[in-house]
């Protein structure tokens, strides 16, 4: 889910060994944060890039 107010993440266990991991995201464009995700493991690695709004460009 993005544009929350911070980062933060859970991993819930389900029935059958079954993984979900929830991952909370600020928006990029306001805070330069970003999260890897390993998704054989749902490992994850939060990013902050600390770049300023004016200097984030989007490519798609």
């Amino acid at each position: 889910m993005c544009n929350q107010d911070r980062f933060s993440t859970r991993l819930y266990h389900g029935t059958n060994g079954h993984k979900v991991r929830v991952i909370l995201l600020p928006k990029f464009s306001t805070t330069g944060s970003l999260v890897l995700v390993n998704v054989k493991t749902l490992a994850i690695k939060h990013v902050n890039i600390g770049c300023p709004r004016y200097h984030i460009m989007y490519t798609i």
